[in-house]
């Protein structure tokens, strides 16, 4: 399955009228930033602006590449949806307010205040793909309610394993060229004090 056919997927699975253009966000929607694997979320706070719960790629890889989920270097920061659009993993990006239906949404001045009160506090213990994500941060602002869809869905999780798998694979090789690449001006058994090479001590 392609990205196309990915994002066709995930559209399909929410109802037409709780997803929205980026064009007609309002504050206190959720932004969805869609992937191949695992979604990115944010909370629109206007001014083409969101509130975030990121995370260190470099945490979330090594996490994942060890198959441990321990909470990683995370920061609820605000950004402009452009400078978040610049990362090449996200396909599109979108509203997507998809427990309107289900539960009452918190008003939006309410929900960018919660927002931006977890700029100075943080959000609860730690970035966590399973118990505490970026989705866990969204659903928390609008309804009141932690919750993330995808993590539950096995597609989405091999999708994302896949992804990062690769980024693993592409980072371990860069590593070990780096490892095997001499230093510039540096030979084999020469003194560090005085630049000459001497005979081994028998």
């Amino acid at each position: 399955m392609d990205a196309k056919e990915d994002a066709k997927e995930d559209a399909s699975s929410q109802p037409d009228s709780l997803l929205k253009p980026l064009d007609d966000a309002k504050p206190g929607d959720m932004v969805e930033f869609v992937k191949a694997g695992l979604s990115h979320w944010g909370i629109y706070i206007g001014n083409g602006c969101i509130i975030h719960f990121d995370k260190s790629d470099d945490g979330l890889l090594e996490g994942m590449k060890n198959r441990k989920f321990h909470p990683t270097t995370e920061m609820v920061k605000k950004d402009k949806i452009a400078v978040v659009m610049k990362n090449p993993d996200i396909k599109h990006v979108r509203i997507n307010n998809y427990l309107d239906d289900q539960k009452d949404a918190m008003s939006p001045d309410v929900i960018v205040w919660l927002a931006k009160k977890t700029l100075r506090s943080g959000f609860h213990h730690g970035y966590d793909v399973f118990y505490n994500n970026c989705e866990h941060f969204v659903t928390s602002c609008r309804y009141g309610y932690s919750v993330s869809q995808q993590v539950n869905d096995p597609e989405k999780l091999k999708r994302a394993f896949r992804s990062v798998d690769i980024k693993v694979r592409i980072a371990e090789e860069e590593a070990r060229k780096r490892k095997k690449k001499p230093k510039t001006g540096f030979i084999p058994g020469q003194c560090q004090t005085c630049g000459q090479v001497h005979s081994p001590k028998k």
